[in-house]
């Protein structure tokens, strides 16, 4: 697995609030920039072992800006061809059937709209039993809608000596490390990438195709918002 540079405190107060004490439904925003590093953190803390233990069904929804109800709703649902020909409300029942008094953990990543999250929750039990919700977004509205008892997890950018351990890791694995004659360089195109951990990954998968020399470093260090272009769709997170 990779190694989750700069998530670490994240992570930690985010599972605080999943194994909180409380035992109704809490819902939990991650909420941030595009590329920020809301999916990849959301992520982490869904598959961590002792959160998958803690619950008795977890669902992953990937809504983006245009939210199709149905396939939602279905992709909720085990046995999806059975429930194919059915609507929108009788979806809704069968999801609440399917989650009524079981601990849940379902993860609603990159909701843009009060209405989307409005659309998901009517379907979702609350039988106090500790059943949680992560959800990301990118808009602070709907954060402060959906949110709870808890605090929104507010993602902010990289600093510095975090963006330059992701890039140099991205670049050169695990074990390795960057040349002498490349650091300045390589810290030079770290600080272009303003933070956004997305940004930084693209630009190491550049860097990681051109030569290793200061003279082709530079030419990336001399315009990393140029280089970031020509990926500009990835940004969607």
């Amino acid at each position: 697995k990779e190694k989750l540079v700069g998530l670490d405190d994240y992570i930690r107060k985010l599972k605080d609030d999943i194994f909180s004490v409380s035992r109704e439904l809490v819902i939990i925003p991650i909420v941030g920039m595009g590329g920020i590093g809301k999916t990849t953190l959301a992520r982490a803390v869904f598959d961590y072992p002792s959160v998958a233990r803690r619950f008795d069904i977890r669902r992953w929804l990937t809504i983006s800006q245009n939210c199709n109800l149905r396939a939602t709703l279905l992709s909720l649902l085990d046995d999806k061809a059975h429930y194919d020909a059915m609507d929108l409300v009788d979806l809704s029942v069968e999801v609440h059937k399917m989650l009524k008094k079981r601990r849940y953990l379902i993860a609603v990543d990159d909701i843009w709209s009060l209405n989307a999250w409005d659309d998901i929750k009517r379907s979702l039990p609350d039988d106090l039993n500790g059943s949680r919700i992560l959800l990301t977004t990118r808009d602070y509205e709907v954060a402060n809608y959906a949110i709870s008892s808890n605090a929104i997890c507010n993602l902010e950018f990289m600093d510095m000596e975090s963006s330059w351990r992701l890039l140099e890791q991205r670049v050169f694995g695990d074990e390795g490390c960057c040349p002498v004659e490349l650091v300045d360089i390589g810290k030079t195109i770290a600080e272009g990438c303003r933070g956004l951990p997305l940004a930084i990954i693209v630009i190491a998968g550049i860097l990681s195709h051109i030569g290793q020399t200061p003279n082709a470093w530079e030419s990336i260090a001399n315009d990393v918002s140029g280089a970031l272009i020509t990926d500009d769709e990835q940004f969607t997170e």
